[in-house]
């Protein structure tokens, strides 16, 4: 399955279209931005992998949450941190928590934890600015 396969089949999961990546290293998406409903615009943050072998039961993990446009833009400027998106930079409420995700690779099924308690090695740290070396190109015209 291509990125741009995965990423589209995650937003079905998600039931929100995918709109483009903002963080892209080795061909891999690590952070994604997808379509809006009532809480905002859904990202996704790459945060794990796991591989079992034994069962042949692959599954990436991802932080869900939600987050306002003028704040993603904030982000891609840099003005804002990731930590401070997650965190719901401007907007606090119910529908910003984050939670799990996962999902199985090569098939078309997730899952979702709910789960207000990432652990603290998922999250971003405090100085976790939008670098222009892992910026992709579609952040800047994510919304063109």
């Amino acid at each position: 399955m291509s990125n741009k396969q995965y990423s589209s089949q995650m937003g079905k999961n998600l039931g929100l279209p995918f709109l483009g990546n903002l963080i892209e290293f080795e061909g891999m998406n690590l952070l994604s931005v997808f379509g809006s409903d009532r809480a905002g615009y859904r990202m996704a943050l790459w945060v794990d992998y796991e591989e079992n072998l034994t069962l042949a039961d692959n599954w990436e993990t991802w932080v869900v949450f939600s987050a306002e446009k003028n704040d993603i833009l904030g982000y891609i400027r840099q003005e804002l941190t990731l930590l401070d998106l997650i965190r719901g930079a401007n907007t606090v409420g119910p529908d910003r928590i984050p939670y799990l995700y996962l999902m199985r690779i090569n098939e078309t099924t997730g899952k979702f934890t709910l789960n207000p308690n990432i652990p603290k090695d998922y999250m971003p740290s405090g100085d976790s600015f939008l670098a222009d070396c892992i910026r992709s190109e579609a952040a800047e015209h994510l919304w063109d």
